[in-house]
């Protein structure tokens, strides 16, 4: 996290002296961008999306010197530059840093007096390189997507969501004009870090300033400057982002949670602020930034107006956000007093000039401090994960067993990933499909869903354990799923006769968490010796739903067993040797032929096989596995080898050869031509 802003710097700064900037101006610029609002919340919400997004400066300033001449250093950077941004794991930014890199490309070749063809086919072989070097990251994660829920999900409800409203434009001024969750007080219309457009006070002034001169400008500012309000304008909930975002259709864009574009605005108004301060300090009039002065006056009235009447409404209805926009709006007041300071001071004489940059550019930063301050807060990991008696129990006594839990006891989901425990619910971008189709029938009695969620999988929630023994087809899933353990926060109320009588038993309390045992659960993996065939998913799940069937002793597969034939009519022993993320050992012994069952995600790339021999895996009761197991004492082993990680490797390799190649060849050429 810390080295985020330093790198997002660096290259930022390098990128706007590529573009002639000063020294001076190129600071400021850089420093805008590195901490800039939207970099500062993403730090904490997913820093892994800093990192994929910080590149994009680099990939520009790599395109800008190979349209000038093409040398090595540059075709480097670019590659790597690409490259990182897929490693760093968050495809969206990617999207936007290929995207924006590839309009910028050709905006700068129709620039050219002299334009060179090849010059642009060696740069877009430069973006290929960059994807080859990467493969073994975008190999496998483009089959995640393709076998994940994104594409075939309505995202209304999400554009809905997280489209900014226009009222968000005031955070430009003030970022806590609507609170702020790191205080309690947020009362916005999404998640704060979704709709984050602050760039500082300093900044702001020297953008309007840019922009006043656009159409004197050189085209490059007219770039940054369209670029802004273009990706600004479709992150907002206006017809024309409704229409290319989500209306069109398009691959992936309609899938991405679109205020997140504001990454590309920020880092345009970041480039422009830059050439705002280049422009004033070298030519720049007094016009048109007393212009600038009037209109952010006039924003800061209006502000302090509608929180002057917010303040008197909800005060009359005695609501707790009363006094939140006035309070916030008093240090960004104060902030835009001492920029306007500052920027008289930079038109003055040398000394006073300097004093003024230097007072900009620690109002920049102490408006960044005060922000990152506020937002950001640093915890023990025991605070943010502790280890409380119901998480020391569970982890006790479950072993690979599921738990879930409920009601106001709820353990926040994906938590049990960092405490070692199993869980059947989470939060994957790229989740199974298949997989979120079965947690999902729970919501619809047992019905097919025609669409689930893009990333959750979550089971038909239950207030408490008396209201889940009403829902048949959530105890269902927890049976087939093998969830042993129910937490829940401690019910006086709840009938022991009842509960015992559905097959819970109290395991364990303290008084205020309870863990409630369900032994109708079905172990996460046994041996079965019946099986029946369904192709269709409604049928599929209807069998698993019906009560008469036991799921225990039959499965239901997709497709008729090729070499086994089940014979025997009770069932063998099954024992766990080694269960880790890629690999599984089980020991069984059988006496006659049976399928091994395992409760995890049937999943491309797994395979499997029977004392060595190779053998196929089956998908068992909708999304999970089956392995035909011969009689007699066997070791089966189930081991994650997927095809497309070999595929992206080979890719990754080639294009590592194709770097060192050209390397090596500039380097021969050089040597050969002293």
């Amino acid at each position: 996290i810390i080295l985020s802003p330093i790198f997002a710097y660096i290259f930022t700064y390098l990128f706007l002296r590529e573009l002639k900037l000063t020294r001076k101006a190129s600071f400021f610029g850089a420093i805008t961008w590195a901490f800039s609002g939207i970099m500062i919340v993403w730090w904490e919400e997913m820093f892994m999306a800093v990192y994929s997004i910080l590149t994009l400066p680099l990939v520009l300033l790599a395109i800008e010197r190979l349209l000038k001449k093409t040398t090595v250093g540059p075709f480097i950077i670019l590659v790597g530059g690409i490259a990182a941004s897929v490693f760093s794991g968050w495809f969206q930014a990617t999207f936007y840093l290929v995207t924006f890199s590839v309009v910028w490309l050709v905006f700068r070749l129709l620039s050219q007096k002299k334009k060179s063809f090849m010059r642009f086919v060696f740069i877009v072989f430069g973006f290929l390189t960059g994807a080859l070097v990467s493969g073994i990251q975008l190999v496998p994660g483009l089959e995640a997507y393709v076998l994940s829920s994104r594409g075939s999900t309505d995202t209304k409800v999400m554009f809905e969501q997280f489209f900014a409203g226009l009222t968000q434009l005031v955070t430009f001024l003030a970022p806590d004009y609507f609170g702020n969750p790191a205080t309690h007080n947020y009362f916005g219309t999404s998640f704060y870090h979704e709709q984050v457009i602050w760039i500082g006070i300093p900044a702001l002034i020297f953008v309007l300033y840019e922009m006043l001169h656009v159409f004197r400008s050189p085209g490059v500012s007219r770039f940054f400057t369209t670029s802004a309000i273009v990706t600004l304008s479709l992150g907002f909930s206006l017809p024309t982002s409704w229409a290319i975002l989500y209306s069109l259709r398009l691959p992936f864009v309609s899938e991405m949670t679109p205020s997140r574009i504001f990454f590309l605005s920020g880092f345009c108004f970041s480039v422009l602020a830059g050439m705002g301060v280049d422009r004033f300090v070298k030519k720049g009039s007094w016009r048109p930034m007393v212009l600038v002065f009037l209109a952010v006056v006039l924003a800061f009235a209006g502000a302090w107006w509608f929180a002057y009447r917010y303040e008197l409404t909800m005060t009359y209805l005695r609501d707790i956000h009363a006094w939140v926009p006035i309070r916030n709006l008093i240090i960004p007041s104060v902030f835009f007093i001492c920029a306007v300071a500052a920027t008289i001071l930079m038109k003055a004489k040398q000394r006073l000039a300097t004093l003024g940059y230097v007072l900009l550019v620690v109002i920049a930063l102490g408006g960044a401090s005060y922000f990152s301050e506020k937002y950001l807060y640093f915890s023990d990991r025991a605070f943010v994960y502790p280890d409380v008696p119901v998480i020391t129990e569970l982890r006790k006594i479950s072993g690979i067993n599921r738990f879930w839990s409920i009601g106001e006891g709820t353990i926040v989901r994906n938590f049990a990933n960092v405490l070692g425990l199993f869980s059947p619910e989470g939060y994957e971008s790229l989740n199974s499909k298949r997989y979120g189709e079965l947690i999902f029938s729970s919501h619809r009695q047992g019905q097919f869903p025609s669409e689930v969620q893009r990333a959750d999988a979550l089971l038909y929630p239950s207030k408490n354990i008396n209201e889940l023994l009403g829902n048949p087809y959530t105890l269902r899933l927890l049976s087939l799923l093998g969830v042993r353990y129910i937490a829940a926060l401690a019910d006086t109320a709840i009938d022991k006769n009842t509960v015992d009588s559905a097959g819970f038993s109290l395991a364990w309390t303290d008084g205020t968490y309870e863990i409630y045992r369900y032994d109708k659960a079905l172990p996460r993996f046994f041996l079965a010796h019946r099986s029946i065939v369904e192709t269709d998913a409604q049928k599929i799940l209807d069998r698993i739903y019906d009560p008469k069937i036991s799921l225990s002793e039959t499965l239901v597969l997709e497709e008729e067993l090729k070499n086994a034939l089940i014979s025997a009519q009770t069932p063998g022993t099954v024992s766990l040797v080694q269960y880790a993320p890629e690999k599984i050992i089980f020991k069984t012994s059988a006496p006659g032929d049976e399928l091994l069952f395992l409760s995890d995600t049937y999943y491309s790339g797994w395979n499997a096989t029977v004392d060595g021999r190779a053998t196929p895996i089956y998908r068992a009761d909708f999304v999970f596995r089956a392995v035909p197991v011969p009689k007699g004492d066997h070791v089966v082993t189930m081991e994650y080898q997927p095809t497309s990680r070999k595929v992206g490797a080979l890719l990754s390799a080639l294009g590592i050869v194709m770097v060192a190649a050209l390397v090596a060849k500039k380097i021969l050429e050089e040597w050969f031509g002293r």
